[in-house]
């Protein structure tokens, strides 16, 4: 047999065994870094550009920036807190106060807490007889 010694390649090593260039990374990032830096340096000329071109004496104001226009309903609440409380409290008002509601036909409003003490002394009003064949 032939006992040359035999050297690997770099298959028979299983990794590489040359390392990655350095120069073309750093020139790549060189690059890099000035072409962000240019940007960034282009931008900042184009925005004070744009500032100094719309100076005071050429903006053009809509004559209805200072009119105030209540949008149609249904509109947002500007504080719905505050709106429930508000909303609340006249419910509380309403069911607790007495106030005619038609004075022309005698119906009167009187507090609820009165109405189920009524109610409860006098019991509910029961349909006669000759009510219940009204329906048909």
């Amino acid at each position: 047999m032939d006992e040359r010694k035999h050297s690997p390649t770099p298959e028979d090593r299983g990794h590489e065994t040359t390392d990655a260039e350095v120069k073309p990374i750093l020139y790549f990032l060189l690059a890099l870094g000035l072409v962000i830096s240019g940007s960034m340096l282009l931008m900042h000329w184009y925005f004070n550009a744009l500032e100094a071109w719309k100076a005071p004496d050429r903006e053009v104001r809509s004559p209805l920036i200072d009119v105030r226009q209540i949008p149609p309903e249904p509109r947002l609440q500007s504080d719905p807190a505050v709106e429930l409380r508000r909303f609340a409290e006249e419910e509380q008002r309403s069911l607790s106060e007495y106030r005619w509601v038609d004075r022309e036909s005698g119906v009167f409003q009187i507090p609820i807490e009165r109405a189920m003490e009524l109610i409860a002394e006098r019991g509910l009003p029961a349909k006669s007889p000759n009510d219940a064949g009204e329906g048909e």
